[in-house]
């Protein structure tokens, strides 16, 4: 499991009748298979929809994989946000690293938790 702990550092909102926010984040991850930072330029764009919020994120993580070779990994992650339930995305992972390619094709789901400063995301 991928543990991507979230901080937010900016939240700016727009109020109408469909309402949009886009948050920048920073953070760091941790697994068994990869460690690594947030990089710059991280960014969740959350758009109202019927029933909910269309979430996008966006980011690229820089670290180094189980074997200790520096790797980089950018995620796509989506998702719905709907009142009252859990928030399950589906992460699409591209990686520079061949003993981490196999995230690239695996079927994975993302699961959202709100902390004190951001969000948890665990990947599995």
């Amino acid at each position: 499991m991928l543990r991507i702990n979230v901080i937010v550092d900016e939240v700016n909102d727009l109020k109408s009748d469909r309402n949009v926010c886009m948050i920048t984040f920073h953070g760091d991850a941790e697994s068994e298979y990869f460690k690594g930072k947030i990089l710059p330029g991280g960014v969740d764009t959350q758009r109202s929809v019927e029933g909910g919020m269309l979430l996008s994120a966006r980011y690229m993580l820089e670290g180094i994989d189980m074997n200790g070779k520096p790797a980089k990994l950018f995620i796509e992650n989506e998702g719905i946000s709907r009142q009252g339930e859990d928030i399950v995305t589906k992460p699409v992972f591209i990686t520079d690293d061949a003993d981490l390619k196999w995230l690239e094709t695996a079927s994975l789901k993302g699961y959202i938790t709100g902390t004190k400063d951001g969000v948890l995301i665990e990947i599995d």
